[in-house]
């Protein structure tokens, strides 16, 4: 026994040797590996900043090429731009051997600048091929002036520039909108009876995460507008057939003139009667751009009851 007591002795060292060689020559190859031989490509994106209008330089957006090895090259490409836009780029190495690389886009946040496209390029012996990422530069701002315009006689769009999209809403002042008596689809309205109960101010409000506008509307249906211009519609064929008839009877010699003091005389003007200038009616007190004008003139040429005036 005491024999072989040394042999198993002598064994269990030398594997133990064997074992940390071993160890020793794993973690010489794996440091190697680590220096010299194993290539890391980079994980790529571009974040944007979620600029806000305004007059002073901000951070656009930043394109990161982190954890590469080796280290990879990023650059913008902005373009038209030119000038109006800057860029800075940092890298930052690692223990284990990587590097990340980050390249910021600078600019000035005005409307004129919002939505250009550039691109952010990242290339490198960590890479197959060149990556290009695109970017569109976002400006955000809340809602601007807010116009309404005519679609037709009954309905309306309320329109405005914002960044993110504006939401409309409809609303009366006073009272509730009457739901049987208009339709709102977002940034429109409908009319759908055109009767006086639909009179009154109405307001359309367009916001955003970054603010709020208003816009106006003013609603007003006219009764007995329509009576008033089939009245006219009928005079003015009484005086058409009149004129054809005296004009018929002035070429058969029926008509002779017996001087000047019996003769035919040129009539004067029929003055304007009470209900000649119903139909579209507006404010008086104030001036109408062309465009609106155009659309009072366009109402009372067919007639309608419904005219609406923006205020």
């Amino acid at each position: 026994m005491d024999d072989i007591s040394p042999f198993f002795g002598n064994h269990r060292h030398s594997l133990s040797s064997r074992c940390h060689s071993v160890l020793r020559r794993l973690l010489v190859l794996m440091v190697a590996l680590l220096r010299t031989d194993v290539i890391v490509p980079p994980f790529t994106n571009v974040k944007d900043n979620l600029s806000t209008l305004g007059t002073e330089e901000v951070l656009f957006a930043t394109c990161t090429a982190a954890g590469s090895k080796p280290p990879a090259e990023v650059r913008w490409l902005t373009g038209a731009l030119g000038d109006k836009v800057r860029t800075t780029t940092n890298s930052t190495q690692y223990d284990n051997g990587t590097t990340t690389t980050v390249s910021s886009l600078f600019g000035v946040p005005t409307r004129e600048i919002n939505g250009q496209h550039v691109q952010c390029v990242i290339s490198g012996d960590s890479l197959t091929k060149e990556e290009t990422l695109p970017f569109i530069i976002q400006v955000y701002f809340s809602p601007t002036e807010v116009n309404i315009r005519a679609i037709s006689e009954d309905s309306f769009e309320c329109l405005t520039e914002a960044n993110s999209n504006a939401k409309f809403t409809w609303s009366r002042s006073g009272q509730s909108l009457l739901q049987s008596a208009v339709k709102v689809d977002g940034a429109k309205l409908q009319l759908l009876s055109l009767t006086s109960d639909l009179n009154g101010l109405y307001q359309c409000e367009a916001s955003n995460a970054y603010g709020r506008k208003h816009g106006q509307l003013y609603v007003h249906v006219a009764s007995g507008a329509c009576s008033a211009a089939w009245a006219l519609f009928g005079v003015l064929v009484f005086l058409n057939v009149t004129g054809a008839a005296a004009w018929c009877f002035y070429n058969s010699g029926y008509l002779i003139s017996a001087g000047d003091d019996h003769g035919l005389h040129d009539a004067p003007p029929t003055p304007r009667g009470a209900h000649d200038d119903q139909g579209p009616s507006r404010r008086t007190d104030e001036y109408h751009g062309p465009e609106e004008q155009k659309f009072i003139t366009d109402q009372m040429m067919t007639g309608s009851s419904a005219v609406v005036v923006a205020v």
